[in-house]
């Protein structure tokens, strides 16, 4: 029996993977939220919301952001989450950025998708397990048809995700659209569609993610051996 689509977003949510958890915001994230905010290397390009003229973003900033994002949550227009990389020995969750949809229209079944993560956390397979819960959850929970992305093109890390690992060409370039360190960007513009996930992408990922899993398991019984 299949299961009808959600059509509303509850007020509350966490999705789980296997090293990643993603939760609803809580007020003790927004210290950490604040560091990365601030912080030029994370936000590189997202320079335009670092705040670094006034200083970074203060704690009340952060804290009004956050509310911003439950309200949308709890009326169904959003639904950003805290990305928390759970760690493999002590099973500690450690909050390394967000993710999610900075809008969702239930009545066209679209949204559009972004992610926030500490710099730290580059490279190490946590953007694919937060993409693979927040597109899962859109396609086969809340029943979308479509998931946009938009980044600019020296968003290297993020173009290459979409089109070497989700396999997506760019739609269309929107020209001088965001106004970064006093310069005109462009915007690179891209979407998933629920065919493109269920025809093979959703495989894909999880192929991607317990490859990455067996290779991690290897590298740390390897890491293991040698200390003892």
């Amino acid at each position: 029996m299949s299961t009808q689509p959600l059509t509303r977003i509850p007020p509350i949510l966490t999705l789980h993977g296997s090293h990643v958890t993603l939760r609803t915001p809580t007020q003790t994230d927004d210290s950490k939220m604040r560091e990365m905010l601030s912080d030029v290397t994370t936000m590189k390009h997202l320079r335009f919301m670092t705040h670094e003229l006034q200083g970074g973003w203060t704690l009340a900033e952060v804290a009004a952001r956050r509310e911003r994002q439950i309200s949308g949550q709890q009326d169904s227009s959003a639904l950003v989450l805290h990305i928390h990389v759970v760690d493999p020995v002590t099973g500690a969750e450690n909050l390394a950025g967000s993710t999610g949809f900075t809008s969702v229209d239930m009545t066209h079944l679209n949204a559009f998708c972004g992610i926030i993560l500490h710099h730290e956390y580059w490279s190490r397979g946590v953007a694919t397990e937060a993409f693979y819960l927040v597109l899962r959850y859109a396609f086969e929970t809340l029943g979308l048809h479509r998931v946009a992305f938009e980044t600019t093109e020296g968003n290297e890390g993020m173009r290459g995700w979409l089109e070497r690992v989700a396999g997506v060409k760019v739609e269309g370039v929107r020209k001088e659209v965001l106004r970064v360190q006093g310069e005109w960007v462009d915007s690179w513009d891209y979407a998933i569609f629920e065919d493109d996930w269920k025809s093979g992408l959703k495989k894909a990922l999880e192929e991607r993610m317990a490859k990455r899993n067996g290779e991690e398991v290897q590298s740390l019984l390897e890491r293991m051996s040698i200390n003892w």
